[in-house]
């Protein structure tokens, strides 16, 4: 009859237990090195689409550091995406006739100046507007679906620093 003798397996069980529960600093730096890479590849989807006009849209990506948790309080995330002020502009005045007016009497609303921000116009440009003529280009989603594995290298780089931390 065979039999096991195992010396040492505690601390085994204790390192798994560990690594059950990654702490917030390591999951945290593994979400802000994905988004460091996606910035990156979004920046460059906008060079190689030609959608650089300005460039403030290229220059306003940024990796939001806020960390989210989901309603299950299991997925946590971050966001990348533009931010910021991409310009400003006049607002049409409108005049209209007051209806019970018997002389014709008038008053103007609108105008004043308008604020577009980056979000803004990297939606038009993702999905396009038909009444101005702008087609669909998909830019973020065509960057995120190609920055995809390098993300996921930049994540299990960090993952693997925290494992040689732990002699793991």
């Amino acid at each position: 009859m065979a039999s096991l003798t195992t010396s040492g397996i505690e601390g085994l069980s204790l390192s798994m237990a560990e690594l059950a529960k990654l702490p917030d600093e390591v999951i945290r730096g593994m979400l802000l090195a994905q988004g460091e890479v996606v910035k990156n590849a979004q920046q460059a989807e906008i060079g190689s689409l030609g959608l650089v006009h300005s460039g403030k849209l290229q220059k306003s990506i940024a990796v939001d550091p806020k960390y989210r948790t989901d309603k299950d309080g299991v997925t946590r995330y971050i966001n990348v995406y533009p931010k910021g002020t991409h310009h400003t502009y006049a607002g049409r005045m409108k005049t209209k006739v007051y209806k019970v007016s018997k002389h014709g009497r008038t008053y103007s609303y609108g105008g004043g100046q308008k604020t577009a921000t980056d979000q803004d116009v990297g939606f038009v440009q993702e999905f396009g507007s038909k009444r101005r003529g702008i087609a669909r280009s998909e830019w973020m989603k065509k960057a995120n679906e190609k920055a995809e594995a390098e993300a996921e290298r930049a994540a299990m780089k960090v993952y693997e620093n925290y494992l040689n931390k732990l002699n793991l």
